[in-house]
């Protein structure tokens, strides 16, 4: 069973409604948000660190970078690093690497949040490879992984893409305002998923920086 099978056996396990998204293959949180044309202050990234003796799944904004200082006074440890990926590979076998869905009670780890997270009515995430994505109610993933919510962002967010992507599905009356406002051509990366707003996208990164 890969990645995205074992989220969508756990999602249906639980109730949890889901929806899925492809496109062109990226492998950082920033060019994710350039195959799916939306903006980087949307998405989200999986950041693996460790804390202290402690290896942890930390999500924030694709726009954000974790200050690992300040983190590290935050979490109550001695030191805050990014992990290596030879460090924490072996942990996830049924992804790619960079590649992980922000679940690490799945993978026994713990996560930590950042609090800009918590404020997303939806989050979209990786779903094991470079170019399949999920969906699930933000209230949803808490529900699953219990996260420990903590301040891990205080500089300034890094530059991210501008443009916006178009959802295909069902559409309600505010879904089809804001497509009217960004209409997008139909060249664009299709996803098949309802609502946009409030959404945000969490991917694995191949630590293109914390």
């Amino acid at each position: 069973m890969d990645c995205k099978e074992r989220l969508q056996a756990y999602f249906q396990e639980h109730d949890v409604p889901f929806e899925t998204a492809t496109h062109p293959e990226a492998y950082t949180a920033q060019k994710v948000a350039g195959a799916l044309h939306v903006s980087g202050h949307q998405l989200a990234k999986v950041v693996m660190v460790w804390a202290g003796d402690d290896l942890t799944m930390t999500v924030v904004r694709a726009s954000d970078r974790v200050d690992l200082q300040h983190a590290a006074d935050v979490l109550g440890v001695d030191q805050v690093r990014l992990a290596q990926e030879a460090e924490f590979a072996g942990r996830f076998d049924d992804c790619k690497l960079g590649a992980m869905p922000p679940f690490g009670n799945l993978y026994d780890l713990p996560v930590v949040v950042d609090p800009a997270m918590t404020e997303c009515g939806e989050i979209v995430f990786s779903a094991g490879t470079y170019s399949d994505s999920m969906k699930i109610a933000y209230s949803e993933f808490e529900r699953l992984v219990q996260p420990q919510v903590a301040k891990l962002v205080f500089d300034q967010p890094i530059a991210a893409p501008t443009s916006r992507a178009t959802w295909s599905g069902s559409a309600t009356a505010a879904d089809a305002s804001w497509l009217a406002l960004f209409p997008v051509a139909l060249s664009s990366p299709q996803l098949r998923m309802g609502r946009a707003g409030g959404l945000c996208l969490a991917t694995g990164t191949r630590h293109e920086g914390a």
